[in-house]
């Protein structure tokens, strides 16, 4: 059920036997055993280059719908407390700090 849904489950190919079975290998031009080396080599790094470009596009969708947070150098009071120190001090809610012992 895992193997059909390809994210982030394992899919095994077809020719490729678990240490677990005592099944042989047929020969046959489909299974992953008789494929030449350089086409293992890219059977095994495609699906990692998938996962980088599936990384990179997801990443630039929430990117460009969100956006990069800006930061900013002040912070609004939302709330005053009555008989704290800020409160004694004079600060009320909406007040912008714009600095610290300056």
């Amino acid at each position: 059920c895992l193997g059909v849904i390809p994210l982030g489950g394992y899919v095994k190919m077809a020719g490729m036997l678990d240490e677990s079975m005592d099944e042989e290998l047929t020969g046959a031009s489909w299974e992953f055993a008789s494929k030449s080396t350089p086409k293992k080599v890219f059977i095994i790094t495609a699906g990692v280059l998938m996962n980088f470009l599936l990384a990179a596009v997801l990443f630039g969708i929430v990117t460009f719908n969100i956006g990069i947070p800006e930061v900013s150098n002040t912070t609004e009071v939302a709330q005053v407390v009555e008989d704290f120190p800020a409160a004694e001090a004079g600060m009320e809610s909406g007040d912008t700090i714009t600095e610290i012992n300056g």
